[in-house]
């Protein structure tokens, strides 16, 4: 069976497990207007377009292009969580635990929506030289940044979703740029469980609690510092990040604000379209903006003039003999997107049609021996394309708890009695 009969089995088989709001979407992976039909959906039925509107009203060639890379990610990313455990939810502090359906798809269809910002800088920086001396000026910090681009509407957050010192209802829209004057908050009166930060705790076979986000503010600045500096680039991971938060808080608020009664109390209610809005998200949205950030952050290379790069900006702990591999059992979101991510072959093979290259490999998961092996036609693998997707794959061991490789063959089978679903 071909990755295209596979996918098409995860969207008519399977809905209950990816879609969360029960929507009936058209197929996805037929065409770039699809896929972007797709994602702009989803998020309008979760009352959540606020945080894409500015990935929405992009129509550049390299956006499209990662609507369709986004959504395959999706349904492999779902496919992979399927096979490993169909039950897992993270636990919440009140109402129902959140299914994977609800976090994947908020982390996996917004995980490339930084892209517009790093084409963004590709286009108009002008070369390192302005880079350094953005830098110099604005004392390095990812908001004093964006200020020198002239993206003066991502307000910066620290990501960490384990610790806060104040409601975010309270104080953080204010630190967001946004009006206080509708977002009083009286929780504390009202017997605040204070969720808007604090562990992020699993259920399913097995129970993962996380207390702290992989990478420290701190990491992340330097890592910034370095991608912007070396590469000329806004890293689009921790810029989508940013954008991912802040349009989630902006989101939160619009929705409160939409209601035609303020009676009910802003960190917990209703909005029009009956969706449930609670000051729990805060925490969700961080961590999952956590996750999208440090699905980008790399390990440096074994050469040592690799290493001693990053050594000096301060990453050390990206190093080979240092870092530590992104596994399930500490972080089971970022690893399947890492995983998905990779695995995902379209962002090489950009040339081809989409249901032409899907039925071109397919992709075996053995959740015991937590080993995947990629079989993909010779042909296609013989191709530049071809041997740098070889090496991705190849290469997912050296970052993430993983065995993985892509095997040559001459043909991937068909199984005609799939039921693929037409374009």
């Amino acid at each position: 069976m071909n990755l295209l009969e596979q996918l098409n089995i995860e969207i008519k088989e399977h809905p209950d497990f990816w879609n969360y709001y029960k929507t009936d979407f058209i197929n996805p992976l037929c065409s770039l207007d699809d896929a972007k039909r797709f994602i702009e959906e989803y998020f309008v039925a979760g009352s959540k377009k606020h945080i894409i509107k500015d990935w929405s009203n992009n129509t550049e060639n390299e956006i499209m292009f990662r609507n369709r890379h986004s959504v395959n990610v999706f349904f492999i990313g779902a496919m992979l969580q399927r096979m490993i455990d169909p039950n897992i939810q993270i636990i919440a502090k009140k109402n129902g635990n959140y299914p994977f359906s609800y976090f994947w798809y908020l982390t996996c269809l917004a995980h490339d929506m930084g892209y517009i910002y790093e084409e963004k800088s590709k286009k108009e920086i002008g070369g390192k030289k302005l880079c350094r001396d953005c830098l110099l000026v604005k004392n390095g910090r990812r908001k004093k940044i964006y200020e020198c681009f002239g993206i003066n509407q991502i307000p910066c957050f620290s990501l960490d979703f384990s610790a806060g010192r104040y409601c975010f209802i309270r104080k953080g829209f204010r630190l967001a740029g946004f009006s206080a004057n509708s977002v009083r908050c009286n929780g504390l009166q009202h017997g605040c469980l204070r969720s808007c930060y604090g562990s992020i705790e699993y259920t399913g076979k097995t129970s993962i609690r996380i207390d702290t986000p992989r990478y420290s503010q701190a990491i992340m600045e330097k890592y910034f510092k370095y991608r912007l500096v070396e590469m000329g680039v806004l890293d689009h991971g921790l810029v989508g990040a940013d954008v991912f938060f802040a349009g989630a808080i902006e989101n939160y608020r619009k929705q409160y604000e939409r209601n035609s009664s303020k009676n009910e109390i802003i960190y917990d209610f209703i909005n029009r379209e009956q969706k449930h809005f609670c000051c729990e998200h805060f925490k969700i949205f961080r961590y999952i903006a956590d996750c999208i950030a440090s699905h980008n952050i790399y390990m440096s290379g074994t050469s040592e003039e690799s290493k001693e790069k990053y050594k000096s900006f301060g990453l050390e702990c990206l190093c080979p003999e240092k870092f530590v591999k992104i596994a399930y059992e500490a972080n089971p979101l970022l690893f399947v997107l890492c995983v998905a991510d990779t695995l995902e072959p379209w962002k090489r093979f950009g040339e081809y049609d989409n249901e032409t290259i899907l039925s071109k490999l397919s992709i075996h998961y053995d959740v015991n021996q937590n080993r995947i092996i990629v079989k993909m036609e010779r042909e296609l693998l013989e191709t530049e394309a071809g041997r740098k997707y070889r090496s991705d794959v190849d290469g997912l061991k050296t970052w993430c708890e993983i065995e993985a490789e892509v095997v040559p063959v001459d043909s991937v089978a068909i199984n005609e009695n799939a039921g693929v679903i037409s374009c």
